[in-house]
């Protein structure tokens, strides 16, 4: 009776679209007077199925493996259920199924320890029981209840079996679980060659060995589901898995990906115990030394685990990258060990830029560097043979360095008829001819299939019948179904489905990148955070983006709080930027970036330069007033400097050529100093980016500006244009380069 009542308080929470998301024994109130049931604390609760968020949250005896964010699983009612079955092991065996006082260990628990059932526990308890118990707590989603209307009549079937003394081993569970809400099955289909692939590769990895797999496919063919699926068997294993992923709108950001990927690891390590961070902490300065401060600068995040460091000397361009090397490949070492395998996973290589794919291959050809797993995507379409990604593959295989190699192709019909059979929970020849047409429409195309599949509940095509307790299906509608030719302009007809006002704060992000966050996005729209969350939530429920932060849930409550979103699929965010009219994206651009540079206090400038540059760059011809033009000459080369700070000198290369081009034809005269010095970076970057031809051309710009000025040193001039052959060689032109550079910024 007492399960049936807390399970008649979560369906109305259910049924209200929430999920409780820390349901345990401390959050059940029990009235004995009036003989009711309350549950409270709603503290974490949420109205959204989301993805594994970046920190733990809930009673972690009680968490699902979802709420972990070690699993390829979304968060939606299912988490629930598994929290309630820990609760109903503990009240009828009086014990939790895992016992332990390290979260760590736990959080293993919950993800690979299977628990010993009731029954086997205390003889009393009912086979029935002690079944719809470990069907509760099973470790994937689709194998527990699916619904809590499932397991109130799995309950109420016992209860009257027992009151007849009739509660026999006999009973069947989970006979009238369908669950009346869509939800597109997360299992993956007609991979399995391609995951023991994989996990072979991880085993290999786990002896201490190094490899790269890269896997290639179209857009939306599910390249990044195949790989998020091996997460948490590499979890079970001890193994870290961490992601990045590379951005179309921000491929001049230096070591993007890289720096999102151990940002993922920083916060992993943030969530553990106290004394587990310490110990880190030590790893870490023993390994780095003095030289903390070079990987703080691109990942600030490592100062809330190493403390703030030290200023490093400041050295020359090739020393300076050859530090900045050894520093990284130190620092993954501490984490690449026997104890934990470290798995980086980077998506979208079709966007990486040469700097990062150089900082991986240092990585990668490190003599000392084991039990470390580089696995990439990338989209073949979109990659030729001058990209950066064959340069790195060629340079790999000259150091002997393993790299295997997977193609995703379209799904078959056999494995689209089973993921609508089970997303609808039923057998495979009912769903045939319904997979049939949605092969012809989506080709076999997982993500569009997916979307597909949701317009048609959307549009009511498939409905669920409450008469029958099934889904069904108008074969008619569903064949003059309006389709396209390409999942972009499938994705761009949903979302001008959406009310104008979301539309617009859509188009906003889309500018931003694959990842924004409020306070950005709330500047760009001229509103506050509290109401730009709110006319976000429209676009947050249809799933176009999702949450990355726990802190979404108060941010339509207090201005003072700021989250992080994502794209659900690069797709989505392609399709909402091409809604953007081409005349009008400058503007949107150069309106972002002024927002930006204006809001953004002083003090993180330096944190937020390459955003801002990037959007003020890309709506350049908006900009008329000298001042401003002046102010962005003066902020690429603040982005240029900070880039060849981090070795990352093709992108500073970039900044600095791109402060020439704002530069007047009168510039020398009037802006002489600025001139010498941005030629000087440029010429510099130029030659460290093998760009010889355009070094030449900025190094005779800079030497003739140089000759006129340094008129007054006579004999020292002679001297130069009598050696004026010695220029022949570019590294000699470079010395002599930043040795005058001296003469007239030092006087010495």
């Amino acid at each position: 009776m007492l399960a049936l009542k807390i399970c008649d308080n979560i369906r109305i929470i259910h049924q209200l679209g929430i999920i409780h998301k820390d349901i345990n024994p401390t959050n059940i109130i029990l009235d004995k007077k009036k003989n009711k049931i309350q549950i409270i604390d709603f503290g974490i609760a949420t109205e959204l199925m989301i993805e594994n968020l970046s920190v733990i949250e809930g009673t972690l005896s009680y968490l699902s493996p979802e709420q972990t964010g070690r699993t390829n699983r979304s968060i939606d009612n299912r988490t629930d259920l598994y929290s309630l079955g820990i609760t109903f092991y503990k009240m009828i065996t009086g014990s939790l199924p895992f016992q332990t006082n390290d979260a760590i260990e736990m959080v293993y628990c919950h993800i690979a320890k299977t628990p010993k059932p009731p029954h086997k526990m205390n003889k009393l308890i009912p086979l029935p029981i002690s079944e719809i118990i470990m069907k509760l707590i099973s470790k994937m989603p689709e194998d527990r209840y699916q619904s809590i209307n499932g397991l109130e009549e799995d309950l109420k079937e016992c209860l009257a079996r027992y009151k007849n003394h009739s509660l026999g081993n006999d009973f069947v569970i989970g006979l009238k679980d369908v669950s009346s809400e869509f939800r597109i099955s997360q299992e993956l289909y007609g991979r399995e060659k391609e995951i023991t692939l994989l996990m072979n590769s991880f085993d290999r990895i786990n002896q201490g060995s190094i490899e790269v797999m890269l896997v290639s496919g179209y857009s939306g063919i599910g390249k990044s589901a195949l790989i998020g699926e091996i997460q948490n068997p590499i979890s079970k294993m001890n193994g870290y898995f961490i992601t990045g992923k590379f951005d179309q709108l921000q491929r001049n950001i230096p070591y993007f990906s890289v720096i999102q990927a151990f940002q993922c690891l920083v916060r992993q390590i943030l969530s553990e115990s106290q004394e587990r961070i310490s110990l880190w902490k030590e790893k870490l300065l023993s390994s780095i030394g003095h030289n903390g401060q070079v990987l703080i600068q691109v990942i600030p995040e490592i100062e809330l685990i190493v403390g703030e460091q030290s200023p490093v000397p400041v050295l020359l361009a090739a020393e300076s990258m050859n530090r900045f090397k050894i520093v990284f490949q130190n620092f993954i070492r501490v984490f690449a060990s026997k104890d934990h395998p470290l798995v980086i996973f980077l998506d979208d290589l079709q966007w990486a830029d040469l700097p990062t794919l150089k900082l991986i291959e240092a990585f990668l050809t490190d003599m000392k560097m084991n039990y470390f797993y580089l696995i990439g995507a990338y989209r073949d379409s979109e990659i030729n043979e001058t990209h950066p990604l064959h340069i790195l593959l060629k340079e790999l295989k000259e150091a002997k360095v393993r790299v295997e190699q997977i193609y995703l192709e379209e799904l078959k019909g056999e494995n689209v008829n089973h993921l609508i059979a089970d997303t609808l929970k039923m057998k495979p020849e009912k769903t045939k001819i319904l997979a049939e047409l949605c092969i012809a429409k989506t080709k076999g195309n997982p993500f569009y299939l997916k979307e597909f599949l949701r317009s048609l509940h959307q549009e009511k095509m498939i409905n669920f019948n409450f008469k029958s307790g099934s889904w069904e299906w108008d074969l008619n509608s569903i064949k003059n179904a309006d389709t396209t030719e390409n999942v972009v302009d499938f994705i761009t007809k949903k979302i001008m489905k959406l009310s104008l006002q979301a539309q617009d704060i859509l188009k906003y992000a889309s500018c931003i990148g694959n990842q924004f966050s409020l306070k950005t996005l709330a500047v760009i729209n001229g509103k506050t955070s509290v109401d730009t969350s709110l006319e976000l939530w429209e676009v947050l429920q249809e799933g176009f983006i999702l949450p990355i932060e726990n802190t979404y849930r108060l941010a339509g409550h207090w201005n003072d709080v700021n989250t992080t979103y994502k794209f659900l699929h690069d797709r989505i965010q392609q399709a909402a930027y091409s809604l953007i009219e081409e005349k009008n994206r400058q503007s949107i651009h150069y309106k972002i970036g002024r927002l930006m540079l204006k809001n953004v206090p002083n003090r993180e400038l330096e944190e937020k330069i390459f955003d801002i540059v990037y959007q003020l760059n890309q709506g350049k011809d908006c900009i008329t007033d000298k001042n401003e033009i002046a102010e962005l000459i003066n902020l690429n080369i603040k982005a240029g400097k900070k880039a060849k700070t981090s070795a990352a000198f093709l992108p500073a290369y970039n900044h600095f050529m791109f402060a020439i081009s704002l530069l007047k034809e009168d510039r020398w005269n009037n802006h002489y100093d600025i001139c010498l010095d941005l030629y000087n970076h440029a010429s510099e970057t130029a030659y460290l980016s093998d760009d010889f031809e355009t070094m030449k051309i900025l190094s005779d710009i800079n030497l003739q500006e140089m000759e006129n000025e340094l008129c007054v040193y006579g004999d020292t001039i002679a001297k130069l244009n009598q050696g004026t052959h010695l220029f022949a060689s570019i590294i000699v032109r470079q010395a002599v380069l930043n040795l005058y550079t001296r003469v007239i910024c030092h006087g010495n």
